[in-house]
């Protein structure tokens, strides 16, 4: 048994509009929103993509008029900033910005390119690494069981 990337994002994301839904566990939505952004394609992921190249660009020019250099790397770090002190274990809690944040900001990586433009293929590898430890280990369950 094999978790490709697509299938971990679709879950995740299914499963934090679920608890969105809900309302339950508002600090595990977060964390599912960033495992999605990570894998998503089709049009979710050409959509989110779009939305991040044009908040690079809003970001790129105001900085350029601001400080006389384009810094469109700023959206990336402000991201990483908020997204480090929402979702850390004792952080502040997290409200609908961090959701929509923590699922755009694995594209505002990979759009900055450089080390991270891979980031997507270096997390398909981790998944199927675990998704591969993870049927292993069921199947010996399993066989342990007499099933």
């Amino acid at each position: 048994m094999s978790l490709s990337l697509g299938a971990a994002a679709a879950i995740a994301f299914v499963v934090a509009l679920v608890l969105v839904r809900l309302k339950a566990a508002p600090r595990v939505v977060p964390w599912l929103m960033l495992i999605a952004g990570l894998g998503v394609a089709g049009l979710l992921g050409r959509l989110l993509d779009k939305f991040a190249g044009v908040l690079e660009t809003v970001v790129g020019a105001g900085t350029g008029a601001l400080f006389g250099v384009a810094v469109p790397a700023a959206l990336a770090v402000v991201c990483a900033v908020y997204l480090f002190f929402h979702l850390r274990p004792r952080g502040a809690k997290p409200t609908k910005l961090t959701v929509v944040t923590a699922l755009v900001f694995p594209s505002v990586l990979a759009s900055l390119g450089g080390a991270f433009a891979g980031l997507a293929v270096v997390a398909s590898g981790f998944l199927g690494a675990v998704g591969d430890t993870l049927g292993s280990l069921f199947g010996d369950v399993m066989s342990g069981l007499g099933v």
